[in-house]
């Protein structure tokens, strides 16, 4: 009977403990499952794929202003004067462009007038070199023809010293290199074909040392309805303007072709060195 009841202990036990192992090994299995999906937070690497305000690199493309390099390219020298391209494109065709030189031989030389004069021109010229006269009439009346207007007397002088074209313009020596044309005239207003045409310029240049010669070159142009017809550039070239400058006048007379149509025409003046350049401007009528 003894025997029985501790079997039946043992049994009871045995049952016990093994529930107890099953039971705990259950709560433990869910103890241990339950924190694995507990990953979910890991998953939060949501908040790295932030990096969409890296992406923020949006202001970056703000380059935008970097390409303000705009105003850069705003210190290109400005394009050359009308006149001036014309002359230096044209400067080896000589039915368009003419060298003036300052010597009276030499321009005598060079000038070609119109093609009823040129023949006298060119023994005038005969006369002053001691050419052959026949020969250089014959050479004058073929340029003439093909040249037309022309250069035949030139004359310089200086009206106003540096300092004194310096106090009239309140110019200061931090301005650099300055040039202006004070004005240009045309005399006679009303001319005939063939006929002559005084112009006179007026203009000066300043360079921030008094002790300095001032280089300028100088242009004239005849033109019509804006396009240039003849060009003239003058020799020497650049002009030297000692002491730092002053105030100039030319006069130059220059010659119609008897062929040249009626209508209003311009004189253009260029003076251009030293970065800066100032022009002016005249016009003249041709009769029928």
């Amino acid at each position: 009977m003894k025997r029985v009841v501790c079997l039946g202990l043992v049994i009871a036990l045995g049952m016990s403990s093994a529930g107890l192992a099953q039971q705990a090994g259950q709560e433990g299995g869910a103890a241990v499952a339950a924190p694995a999906p507990e990953v979910v937070p890991s998953t939060e690497i949501v908040p790295s794929t932030e990096i969409v305000p890296s992406t923020e690199i949006v202001p970056s493309t703000e380059t935008v202003p970097s390409a303000e390099v705009v105003p850069s390219t705003e210190i290109v020298v400005p394009a050359d004067h009308p006149l001036k391209t014309f002359v230096l494109a044209n400067a080896s065709s000589p039915d368009k462009v003419a060298a003036v030189q300052s010597s009276a031989a030499r321009r005598w030389g060079k000038a070609a007038l119109g093609a009823a004069l040129g023949a006298v021109a060119g023994a005038v010229h005969a006369q002053l070199t001691g050419g052959d006269i026949g020969k250089e009439a014959v050479i004058g009346a073929i340029a003439g023809g093909a040249i037309g207007f022309a250069v035949t007397k030139m004359h310089d002088r200086r009206l106003a010293s540096r300092s004194e074209v310096a106090a009239r313009l309140a110019y200061d020596p931090t301005q650099g290199y300055r040039t202006g044309i004070e004005g240009v005239t045309v005399t006679p207003a009303n001319v005939p074909p063939g006929g002559t045409i005084t112009v006179t310029t007026s203009y000066w240049a300043l360079g921030p040392d008094a002790a300095q010669t001032v280089g300028m070159s100088r242009y004239a142009g005849i033109a019509i309805s804006g396009v240039y017809l003849r060009g003239f550039s003058f020799k020497p070239d650049p002009m030297k303007f000692g002491d730092g400058g002053g105030q100039f006048e030319t006069t130059i007379e220059i010659q119609l072709p008897p062929q040249v149509s009626p209508g209003e025409y311009s004189v253009v003046w260029l003076v251009d060195g030293n970065a800066t350049k100032a022009d002016g401007e005249a016009t003249f009528l041709v009769s029928g």
